[in-house]
């Protein structure tokens, strides 16, 4: 008996549930020059500034550093859109699928 009533706590506080992720935006630098182009460049991303370090190869390969960040309210599927910062006017906003 007491199993279900928490099982039924669960379904009901399921409903009060909503879904929403970090965005992050650096200033990427590399650090090999004969690689890489050596000017820095902008990086919008959904990795935190320690993972985006390590995944893109060490603090020996690049240097970050942060600018800004903002959340995102929705599903974080692998093919959703990052949402536009808040307060950012001039941001391209994705084309409509609806047809005139």
């Amino acid at each position: 008996m007491k199993l279900f009533l928490v099982l039924i706590i669960c379904l009901i506080g399921a409903g009060n549930c909503w879904a929403e992720y970090r965005i992050y935006q650096y200033m990427v630098k590399s650090k090999d020059f004969a690689k890489m182009n050596p000017q820095p460049y902008i990086v919008t991303a959904t990795l935190d500034p320690i993972s985006y370090l390590a995944y893109h190869g060490g603090p020996d390969s690049i240097s970050i550093d942060l600018l800004r960040t903002w959340f995102c309210p929705g599903f974080t599927d692998v093919t959703s859109l990052i949402c536009t910062a808040p307060g950012d006017e001039n941001a391209q906003k994705p084309p409509s699928s609806e047809t005139p």
